[in-house]
């Protein structure tokens, strides 16, 4: 009776095991998205993945160095931007496609809603206005002071619309996540990135 009892035991352990770390495998962290660091190189990578699944290019808009690291058959692939043309420090790592598995350990995803966001934060926050630099519009600013400050950065596209209010959105201008006509567009995660500090 004790060996079997001593079993289920280990076997109960090993299930926990199992699920902890297959969760860790797509956490992201604030130095780390899954197995990917944030002090990694571009040989690091090579290391780590095979090379059909790294595509190196260059930014149109911006001229930064870029990688994309593909995850075949998953909706996990991430971009690097690199800090200098040797690709020898990553700048930052960024998770934007629609359906993808990584989470933050707070269960911050790309699709999570804006009021997800904030019950998270623990209070409301500010993104930056539409129609301007694409990778800019509709960042958070300021989490104010809330639970999610200097975690990671988050950006939000709007998948309503919204007629004419829309132009109530657009600009540089601070937008506090209670405003009406943001709300109404329905914003949700388009993309989460963590920075080399």
């Amino acid at each position: 009776m004790k060996n079997k009892l001593f079993q289920l035991i280990v076997l109960v352990g090993l299930f926990i095991l199992s699920s902890c770390s297959k969760n860790q495998t797509n956490l992201i962290t604030s130095n780390a998205i899954g197995k990917v660091k944030i002090t990694m190189s571009h040989g690091d990578l090579e290391q780590n993945f095979k090379k059909e699944n790294l595509k190196d290019f260059i930014d149109e808009g911006s001229g930064a160095n870029m990688t994309e690291i593909k995850f075949p058959n998953q909706k996990n692939n991430l971009t690097i931007i690199w800090k200098d043309n040797k690709k020898s420090a990553i700048y930052s790592i960024s998770t934007r496609q629609d359906g993808s598995t990584w989470k933050t350990a707070q269960g911050v995803h790309v699709g999570s809603t804006l009021s997800e966001i904030e019950k998270l934060n623990g209070k409301g926050f500010e993104i930056i206005g539409y129609e301007i630099d694409r990778d800019l519009a509709g960042t958070v600013t300021s989490w104010n002071e809330g639970k999610l400050k200097n975690m990671f950065h988050i950006q939000f596209k709007l998948t309503k619309d919204v007629g004419n209010d829309y132009m109530k959105l657009i600009g540089d201008q601070g937008i506090p996540s209670s405003n009406e006509v943001l709300l109404n567009a329905a914003p949700v995660v388009s993309s989460i990135t963590i920075v080399k500090k």
